[in-house]
């Protein structure tokens, strides 16, 4: 048990080093009085004229009132330094840090300008920037650290929160998240420190009275939770305890002994040679042991030994190993800032980069260029072979790309298939960049075409198109940048894909329609100005026409009838597709079951084709939807036949098997569309329960004067009717390819030879009529 004697002397040890704590806070004042006098007059300079002048004079009076306030107290401390009541300096101190935190949140609330970018990223770093001073200067205080972190940083937080912009909402979080980060470094900043002052005051204590228990002084030194080593004036290591030989991972033999001098890393050597010099030194950061050559993060505070006389005789050494804390602060940078799937810097990394890019060129007029990459078709790669191959060619391509610049370069990726490139210091002659820049662009639209190979199993081939911006006197938002370079990235795609696009103004119209059609298109879809057109489908033996294929049609208000393709195309980009495929589904449904009811035309017909999209496919309610309408319109399943192409047949194909047999089930017939244009193979028509089969017209249009193309159709033919599938021929045009197919064995055709796709009511003319 502990006598008297023992609690008072820990009573004392304990005071001592709260006095330590204060007097550490203390003498870290003046350099924060700099700190706060500089940031706020620069900040009052920047924001002049920006805000209300007023607010800022009155901001600026009571940051001087307050630095004035805690100035006084540290004169007075000084004064009083070898003899003070420690609680009534350490709540001097806390009101200092509460004040202190108060008047840096207030200058986030009233000097946000929302219209400069510039402005808010230097409040921004002011407040961080002082917050990260803060851990050193109150760290001996973790209470005060802690309030004026919470007080500065927070209000912070909650204006960027406010604004509108998504990205201002993403920076709150990462204020927040770095306050957090913060918090912890402090803890451990302040745990540190209090470990240092625990071990130099028990040290102290044990040394001087070596002669009366040398036993406990070295139970204390040995079991310290720090590592601690001496060492003399011919920088020697004299003395060291297991926890230092623990954390450097090697032995105490192997220390003891050891020349400092001799050091592999450098990097701690002045904090030790200015010990010997009398001076107290500190270091933080990252450090390669010198015997097990292993590279961690440590603090170390050292001290000068003296004898009786005051002579320097050596110094003493106290280190923590702070590598766990460093890591993890490395991770929530690593996660903050750039991509999981790729390693390489995400879109808010990319964004300061091109800040820093955007200030460079205002100071020194150097230009950069910004390329921004889309891989083509990667679309088709994912839904047909899956996420798990998308996402490993999405790793190989970042790798293609960083092995294609140069170092100085920068590669981001801003999700999905879209990567942006900066090609910084291009010079001032914008001739000379812009040769530049097409020279690279070329050098990484080869590198993209040649072969992937070994992605999961697969060997692919693809293309990219590239859009560029220039970083110059007429582009200096990054804002405007990405997205002119993104602009240029769709005209590259709309030119034929596989090229470099610069940036036009009359790029930018060209976006817009674009933009403006997709709005017209939600418009359409919400007051039904979407038509259905019906292509006949022909019997090749009866020359009868024995039903139609429906195809969508979009007659704009302004621009005319809109290419069907693009209206898909906007349709799958705007989300609206299947929303829109459910009405033709209804609405041919519908149209159909109106035409079997007229007596004199019904026996003619015995299908209706409609087409459906890979969404509309696989969306949970597809086959629900299919016989809602079958019910809702009283038509037998059987004069049905849903078109599905290649791309769905390779997705998920155990899914696609099992909606396809049930749909099957009900008596629905299922057609291959465009068949060899995709990823069809035989393995595909023997399992999956197709009626008929569509020869792609890119096939049929040159069947009579191409021969590679009569002997593919010729032997798709053959196969279709050895998997009893009947055969339709897509755009057959003229009588020369109605008789190539004809006597071939096709069994129906499609094409302007009959008809090209009419209204309702002209198809009913052409049964009436039983045009061939």
């Amino acid at each position: 048990m502990l006598n008297n004697y023992h609690i008072s002397e820990i009573n004392t040890n304990l005071q001592k080093i709260e006095k330590n704590k204060i007097i550490l806070s203390y003498n870290n004042i003046p350099l924060s009085f700099i700190a706060v006098l500089v940031n706020s007059f620069l900040l009052s300079y920047v924001h002049w004229n920006q805000i209300s002048n007023t607010q800022l004079f009155i901001w600026q009076s009571l940051v001087l009132l307050i630095t004035l306030w805690r100035y006084t107290t540290y004169k007075s401390f000084k004064i009083n330094e070898d003899n003070f009541d420690i609680d009534r300096w350490k709540k001097r101190f806390f009101v200092g840090a509460i004040l202190s935190g108060l008047i840096w949140g207030l200058a986030s609330l009233i000097m946000f300008n929302s219209g400069s970018i510039l402005h808010q990223t230097f409040l921004l770093l002011i407040i961080v920037g002082l917050g990260a001073g803060a851990i050193s200067s109150f760290a001996t205080d973790i209470k005060s650290v802690r309030w004026f972190l919470i007080l500065s940083l927070v209000p912070q937080a909650f204006v960027l929160s406010i604004q509108d912009e998504k990205l201002y909402n993403i920076l709150s979080y990462v204020t927040l998240m770095y306050l957090i980060m913060m918090l912890i470094i402090a803890k451990h900043f302040h745990d540190n420190i209090l470990k240092t002052l625990t071990s130099q005051e028990n040290f102290s204590h044990t040394k001087s009275k070596l002669s009366l228990s040398e036993q406990r002084l070295e139970s204390i030194f040995n079991n310290a939770p720090v590592g601690i080593f001496m060492f003399n004036n011919d920088m020697k290591i004299i003395e060291s305890n297991q926890m230092f030989a623990t954390i450097l991972g090697t032995s105490l033999e192997k220390l003891v002994g050891l020349s400092l001098n001799d050091l592999k890393d450098k990097s701690v050597l002045p904090v030790l040679l200015g010990t010997l010099k009398g001076e107290s030194g500190y270091y933080e950061g990252s450090y390669i042991t010198t015997l097990s050559n292993e590279d961690i993060y440590v603090t170390l505070q050292t001290s000068t030994l003296k004898d009786e006389q005051e002579n320097i005789i050596g110094g003493i050494g106290i280190v923590s190993d702070i590598t766990k804390q460093t890591n993890a602060q490395k991770k929530i940078y690593q996660q903050a800032y750039y991509d999981s799937l790729t390693d390489i810097p995400n879109k808010m990394h990319l964004l300061e980069i091109l800040d820093k890019e955007i200030s460079n060129f205002n100071k020194t007029k150097n230009i950069a260029s910004v390329l921004f990459l889309d891989l083509d078709n990667f679309k088709n790669i994912n839904d047909s072979l899956g996420h798990n191959i998308g996402d490993t060619l999405l790793q190989k391509v970042s790798q293609r790309l960083l092995n294609t610049i140069q170092e100085t370069d920068t590669l981001a990726r801003l999700g999905g298939d879209e990567f942006v490139i900066i090609l910084p210091n291009l010079g001032e002659d914008i001739a000379l960049a812009i040769k530049h820049t097409k020279i690279i662009s070329q050098k990484i639209l080869n590198s993209m075409k040649e072969p992937f190979n070994n992605v999961n199993g697969y060997h692919l081939n693809i293309s990219s198109s590239i859009g560029i911006a220039m970083i110059d006197d007429i582009n200096k938002s990054r804002h405007n940048i990405l997205q002119y370079a993104d602009t240029a990235m769709y005209s590259a795609k709309e030119a034929g894909k596989d090229q470099m696009k610069f940036y036009t103004l009359n790029m930018f119209h060209s976006i817009q329609n674009r933009l403006q059609l997709e709005n017209s298109l939600r418009e359409a879809i919400k007051n039904n100005c979407l038509m259905l057109y019906y292509q006949p489908v022909i019997d090749m033996k009866t020359y009868k026409i024995i039903g139609a294929e429906a195809l969508i049609r979009w007659n704009h208000n302004k621009l005319g009838y809109i290419d069907p393709e693009e209206l898909i195309a906007i349709a799958e980009n705007n989300g609206s597709i299947i929303e829109i495929g459910n009405w033709v589904l209804n609405s041919a449904i519908k149209e159909f079951k109106k035409w079997k009811d007229l007596e004199e035309i019904s026996s003619h017909l015995s299908t209706i084709a409609i087409n459906v999209s890979l969404k509309q496919f696989m969306h949970p309610d597809f086959t629900n939807g299919v016989m809602n309408a079958i019910k809702k319109y009283k038509l037998e399943a059987k004069y049905i036949e849903l078109e599905l192409t290649e791309s769905i047949i390779v997705k998920n194909i155990d899914e696609v098997i099992d909606k396809m047999n049930l749909l099957k089930s009900f008596g629905v017939n299922i057609s291959i569309d465009d068949f060899g244009t995709g990823y069809s193979s035989l393995s595909h028509l023997k399992k999956l329960p197709f009626s008929t089969l569509k020869i792609d017209k890119s096939f049929t249009q040159d069947v009579d004067k191409n021969k590679t193309d009569a002997m593919l159709v010729e032997t798709t033919i053959n196969m279709a009717k050895s998997f009893n599938l009947k055969i339709i021929a897509e755009g057959v045009e003229t009588q020369k390819q109605f008789e190539f197919m004809q006597k071939r064995g096709c069994d129906f055709y499609q094409g302007f030879l009959c008809s090209p796709a009419v209204t309702s009511e002209e198809f009913v003319t052409l049964l009436h009529k039983n045009c061939v």
